[in-house]
């Protein structure tokens, strides 16, 4: 597969090259002028972020914050050990929060806590994997930055439907593993 996606890109270099060298490289160019851009523009409020989930963790609050969300962390992840319920409850509030980045060291802690060695994928792995791949959000800090940062008169004017089909996606998500984990079982 990774063969395909390298012939691709030679493939579209290649014709750029041959048909319009100079404004192939100007692209080029811009294209990683902008990439550095954004990248530094969004450094700001992913270092903010991550600090306040370290102050978390460190004052004890994310322990609190998992004895709030507990029942609803035991109703989705079932039995699971105290520690993982408070990597999933961090987990589960950078995604709230939008910083779908800033939840991945606490998410990938929690999978390997939750790893039963025997190489098949318990309820709980799945029921993770797919929260996080349809992050429930109520406050997309990530998307409202980068409209920020591109100009966008009222970057804030997607919280609503952003919420929305968050919650509808997440719903869908935990019915779907509840199916096919009672299929597989």
């Amino acid at each position: 597969m990774n063969i395909i996606w390298i012939l691709m890109i030679v493939v579209s270099l290649v014709f750029c090259l041959i048909n319009e060298p100079n404004s192939a490289i100007t692209i080029m160019t811009d294209s990683t002028a902008n990439s550095v851009t954004l990248c530094i523009s969004l450094l700001g409020i992913y270092i903010l972020w991550m600090g306040i989930i370290q102050i978390m963790q460190d004052s004890g609050l994310a322990e609190k914050l998992a004895k709030l969300l507990k029942p609803v962390i035991r109703l989705l992840f079932g039995n699971i050990s105290d520690e993982v319920c408070a990597l999933i409850a961090i987990n589960i509030s950078c995604n709230i929060l939008g910083l779908g980045n800033a939840s991945t060291p606490a998410g990938l802690k929690a999978m390997k806590l939750l790893d039963n060695q025997k190489e098949n994928l318990t309820l709980p792995m799945a029921m993770l994997f797919c929260i996080n791949c349809c992050s429930l959000q109520i406050f997309p800090t990530t998307i409202i930055s980068m409209r920020s940062s591109h100009g966008s008169t009222n970057s804030s004017d997607i919280i609503l439907p952003i919420i929305i089909v968050s919650a509808i996606c997440f719903i869908m998500c935990v019915c779907l593993v509840r199916v096919f984990y009672r299929r597989q079982v």
